[in-house]
């Protein structure tokens, strides 16, 4: 069995991925659609800034018959690592499922020997998914979270929601806006579960990608024109018509419970519905304490699917092992 690095920018290795990614999708949806070779990129990076380190497992004929991709960042005082994983089902409970998972910790690992800190590896799985979810149980890992996704029909009305007195929406100026943009962001995020503190360089960068529009990059502004809300919203195309995505949203904690994130949220429906979008979605963490699921429920999102997040500590933390 031969072994290579992942090269998204092979087009063999793309239709091979995307032909692997789809025999897992018949036999055991997870996408619940079929993923085309375009768009396998954007769907493993997912608009993040993370580094991707990906390997793809040969039979002895040279035929792709597994991949794996891992993504790690420090989050307070931790690496945490998710790693995705997909195997052709012909050979589904041969033990390739153990070598991935092998290569996975590894990889995690490294993080704990190069900074001394606790390291944890992350996998998602649909509640449906029998062997996926069989395959990280016998690794030890164990269900700690659960995501869902939402969403919400743009032919119903979208509510006429008005800025408190003294506060006015306007579209983000970048990159003047992005310093104030970023700090906003780690405020409104810190102390939340997995919370990857962002920089300006990565949302310049994200603000490059092709699919990124200003109309649906907004914020909310006090008197003296400061930032104290955000919201980001993307339209993405993936296997059918194209759906609008609230990427990120959140407002200055201090500031939270006035309808600044409520006026936000209404504000980019009402521009996906202008732009003839008939959908708009976004995930949410079941336990976000800022109640999230919340708002969007009383906008008319509704809960489509949910998602397991599995995790497994590799190491622990100078503070952690000798306690």
């Amino acid at each position: 069995m031969g072994t290579e690095q992942i090269d998204l920018s092979n087009e063999h290795i793309r239709h091979e991925l995307a032909g692997l990614l789809n025999a897992c999708e018949d036999r055991e949806p997870l996408f619940h659609r079929q993923i085309s070779t375009d768009e396998l990129p954007s769907l493993l990076t997912d608009l993040a800034a993370f580094q991707l380190e990906g390997q793809i497992w040969r039979n002895s004929s040279g035929v792709a018959e597994a991949f794996g991709y891992l993504r790690s960042f420090h989050v307070n005082g931790a690496v945490n690592s998710d790693l995705r994983f997909f195997v052709d089902p012909a050979i589904w409970n041969d033990a390739r499922e153990g070598t991935i998972f092998d290569w996975g910790m590894k990889l995690a690992q490294a993080g704990q020997a190069e900074h001394g800190c606790e390291v944890w590896l992350y996998s998602d799985c649909l509640p449906t998914s029998i062997w996926r979810k069989a395959a990280l149980e016998c690794q030890g890992f164990a269900p700690i979270r659960y995501y869902y996704q939402l969403e919400r029909p743009l032919q119903a009305p979208i509510p006429s929601v008005e800025c408190p007195a003294g506060y006015r929406i306007r579209p983000v100026k970048a990159p003047a806006d992005l310093p104030a943009w970023v700090d906003l962001f780690n405020a409104a995020y810190g102390g939340q579960w997995n919370y990857v503190p962002t920089t300006v360089e990565a949302q310049a960068a994200l603000r490059q990608d092709q699919r990124y529009c200003n109309r649906y990059d907004l914020l909310v502004v006090n008197s003296t024109g400061t930032p104290v809300a955000f919201c980001l919203g993307f339209v993405l195309s993936r296997g059918g018509s194209p759906t609008g995505w609230v990427l990120e949203i959140g407002t200055q904690p201090a500031l939270r419970n006035l309808g600044l994130g409520r006026t936000l949220l209404a504000a980019l429906l009402r521009r996906f519905q202008e732009d003839d979008l008939a959908t708009v979605r976004l995930a949410v963490d079941g336990e976000n304490p800022s109640g999230a699921k919340r708002l969007y429920e009383n906008l008319g999102f509704t809960a489509i699917s949910s998602e397991i997040v599995y995790g497994l500590r590799l190491a622990s933390g100078p503070q952690l092992a000798s306690g």
